[in-house]
C-alpha cells in the first residue's frame, strides 16, 4: 500500500515513489492545490474569528479611569429616626442612596440594577414588596457620582378586622448589582446589599364609658287643725259678761330624698410603647438594656431595643457574639462577632468581625458622660428570714402580698402571686419547669434582698424551662433584686422591669427576657433574645356613686396571704 506523502512544496516525488506514472504525479500535484487553498481558507477563517473575538472582549472590558484598582460602589438605607419603634399598621418610609468614588483610585461601575425589597408584612424579612429603583445605571468614579431615590413606604404588620399583628423586627433591604470597570481585558461583577430594621409592636388601648343615672324620690305631708270657741252673754241694769276661746293647730311635714348617679368617662383609645430612649451623637438611640460598664451576649442572640453600658470606664467593652442582631449598641469600647447586624453603635472605638453590617457607625462619638445618674436605683428592702415559703412539686397556689423570707419552687410547680401590691422575699429559688404568675390588673413590685444571714442570698434563680411574668390581663410587674445573682435558665422567660444594680446577670441558651433590665454585668449563652415589653393589657375606668341620707357602707375583702399547698404550713 502506498504512503501517502506527497510533498507539495518541492513539487518532486518523495524517495521510494520513482516507478509512478505520470497520471498520477498530475492528479496528485492537483490534489495538492486543493488541499493548499483549503488549509490557507480555514488559516484566514481562524484569524479573522479571533480578531473579532478579540475586539469583542476589549469592547467590553476596559479599566476606567485608567489605572484604577478600587471597587467602591456603596449604598445607603435609612429610615427616620423617629420610627425605630413603631405601632403595628404604620407606614414607614425608606430611603435608598448609592454612590461611587469616594475612595481613591475607584473604578467606575456600569449596567447597575438597583432594587429595593419591603419587609414582609407576616415574617418580617426583607423579601415583601420589591421595587425596582433603576436600571443600567452608571456610577463614575471620577467624577463621583451619586444618587438618592424617591422615599419608598413600607406597611408594618397587616392590618385586619379592625386589629393589627406584626413581627417584633422588621427589615428592608436595598441591592444595587453592576459590572466593575477594573481591568482592561476582563469584567467584573459588583455588588452591595444594605439592611435596615425597625421593631414593631401592637397597641395598648385606654377605653372608658360614661353613663349617668339619676334617681330622686320627694314625699311631704302637711296637716293642719284650728278649732275656736266664744260664748258671749250680757244683761243691762246688772251686768253679767261671760267669754271663752279655744284655738288648736297641728301641723306634721315628712320629707324623703334618695339619689344614685353612676359616671363612666369615655375618652379616645391611646396608644403607646415601653421602650426607653436616650438622644446621644444626634440620634434617639434604645437604652432597655443597660450595665454599668461591661457585658455580653452570646452567639445568635437578639436585642431588640438596645444594649448599652451606663459609664465609660478603662478597657470595659459591651460585646455581641457571631451572627447576632442588636438595634442599637452603646459603650466605651463596642464589639460585634463576625456576621453580626447592628443598627447603630456609639462607642469610643469600635471592634468588628468579617461580614458585620453596621448602618450608623458613630465611633468616636460616646463621650465620657454617664447615660443616667444616679445608675439603675432601687428601694431599701428588708426582708423577714423568719417566714420562709416553700412550695412542693406540681403544686399549685395563690400568695397574697407580704414580707416573707427565702421562697423555695419545687420541679414543675405553679404559684400565683395574687396583686397587685408589694412583695417582699429574702431570696427566689426555682426547679425546673416552674411558673411564677404575677396576677391583679394593675401593676406589682416584687422585692428580693438579703437578710444579713448565711442561708439568706438576696439572689433570683429562675431555673431551665421557667417563666415569671404576668398573666394576660396584668402590667409587667417590678422586679427589684439587691443580690449579686440574677439567673435565668436555658429556655426560661422573665418578663419584668428589672433593677440589680449589684448583679451579674447571667441567661441560658435561648432564654428570653421581655421588658428593660439595668444591672452590674451580664453574660450569656446562645440564642438569648432581649425584647421591649409588650403593651399592658386594656384599662376600663368607671366610678359609681351612691348618696343615701341615712345609710352607708363600706365593705372590704382581703385574700389570705398563703395557700395551703404551701409545705412550711
Amino acid at each position: 500500500m502506498r504512503k501517502a506523502c506527497w510533498t507539495t512544496e518541492r513539487n518532486t516525488w518523495p524517495i521510494g515513489h520513482r516507478h509512478a506514472t505520470r497520471g498520477d504525479a498530475a492528479d496528485r500535484t492537483e490534489k495538492g492545490r486543493i488541499m493548499r487553498r483549503m488549509v490557507r481558507g480555514a488559516s484566514w477563517g481562524v484569524y479573522l474569528l479571533c480578531v473579532l473575538v478579540t475586539l469583542a472582549g476589549t469592547a467590553r472590558a476596559d479599566q476606567s479611569p485608567p489605572g484604577c484598582s478600587v471597587n467602591n460602589l456603596q449604598a445607603d438605607l435609612s429610615f427616620p429616626p423617629a420610627d425605630s419603634n413603631v405601632i403595628c399598621g404604620t407606614v414607614v418610609p425608606f430611603t435608598a442612596t448609592v454612590f461611587n468614588g469616594t475612595s481613591p483610585g475607584a473604578c467606575d461601575v456600569t449596567m447597575t440594577d438597583v432594587v429595593f425589597t419591603c419587609p414582609d408584612t407576616t415574617t418580617g424579612n426583607p423579601t415583601g414588596t420589591m421595587t425596582t429603583l433603576d436600571s443600567n445605571a452608571t456610577f463614575t468614579a471620577s467624577p463621583p457620582s451619586s444618587t438618592t431615590y424617591p422615599p419608598q413606604n413600607c406597611t408594618i404588620g397587616i392590618v385586619s378586622g379592625g386589629g393589627c399583628s406584626c413581627p417584633a423586627i422588621n427589615r428592608a433591604r436595598v441591592e444595587a448589582n453592576g459590572t466593575l470597570h477594573d481591568n482592561p481585558t476582563a469584567t467584573d461583577d459588583v455588588g452591595i446589599a444594605k439592611t435596615v430594621s425597625i421593631n414593631c409592636f401592637t397597641t395598648t388601648t385606654t377605653t372608658s364609658t360614661s353613663t349617668s343615672t339619676s334617681t330622686s324620690t320627694s314625699t311631704s305631708t302637711s296637716t293642719s287643725t284650728s278649732t275656736s270657741t266664744s260664748t258671749s252673754t250680757s244683761t243691762s241694769s246688772s251686768s253679767t259678761s261671760t267669754s271663752t276661746s279655744t284655738s288648736t293647730s297641728t301641723s306634721t311635714s315628712t320629707s324623703t330624698s334618695t339619689s344614685t348617679s353612676t359616671s363612666t368617662s369615655t375618652s379616645p383609645p391611646t396608644t403607646s410603647t415601653t421602650c426607653p430612649t436616650i438622644t446621644i451623637a444626634g440620634m434617639q438611640l434604645g437604652t432597655s438594656f443597660l450595665v454599668s460598664s461591661e457585658g455580653k451576649f452570646g452567639n445568635g442572640s437578639t436585642i431588640i431595643g438596645g444594649f448599652a453600658a451606663n459609664f465609660v470606664t478603662d478597657d470595659d467593652a459591651i460585646r455581641i457574639g457571631k451572627h447576632a442582631t442588636a438595634d442599637d449598641l452603646i459603650g466605651n469600647i463596642v464589639g460585634v462577632g463576625r456576621g453580626s447586624d447592628v443598627g447603630t453603635v456609639v462607642s469610643t472605638s469600635t471592634r468588628k468581625g468579617q461580614g458585620v453590617t453596621i448602618t450608623f457607625d458613630k465611633t468616636g462619638q460616646r463621650g465620657t458622660n454617664p447615660l443616667f445618674t444616679p445608675f439603675c436605683p432601687i428601694p431599701t428592702i428588708t426582708c423577714d428570714p423568719s417566714n420562709g415559703k416553700t412550695l412542693g412539686p406540681a403544686a399549685n397556689t395563690t400568695l397574697g402580698p407580704g414580707v416573707y423570707g427565702d421562697l423555695r419552687l419545687f420541679k414543675g410547680s405553679t404559684l400565683t402571686l395574687t396583686g397587685p401590691g408589694t412583695f417582699t422575699f429574702c431570696s427566689i429559688h426555682t426547679a425546673k419547669g416552674v411558673n411564677i404568675v404575677v396576677a391583679g390588673g394593675a401593676q406589682s413590685t416584687i422585692n428580693v434582698a438579703p437578710a444579713n444571714l448565711p442561708t439568706s442570698s438576696g439572689e433570683f434563680r429562675l431555673s431551665d424551662g421557667s417563666t415569671f411574668g404576668p398573666d394576660a390581663g396584668t402590667t409587667t410587674p417590678i422586679l427589684n433584686v439587691a443580690g449579686p445573682i440574677v439567673r435565668i435558665g436555658s429556655g426560661s422567660s422573665l418578663q419584668a422591669f428589672l433593677s440589680a444594680p449589684n448583679a451579674l446577670l447571667a441567661a441560658g441558651r435561648s432564654a428570653k427576657i421581655s421588658g428593660t433590665f439595668c444591672v452590674f454585668t451580664t453574660r450569656s449563652d446562645k440564642g438569648v433574645t432581649l425584647m421591649c415589653p409588650p403593651p399592658g393589657p386594656s384599662n376600663t375606668t368607671t366610678t359609681t356613686e351612691v348618696v343615701t341620707t341615712t345609710t352607708s357602707s363600706t365593705t372590704t375583702t382581703f385574700v389570705g396571704s398563703v395557700g395551703e399547698a404551701f409545705l412550711d404550713r
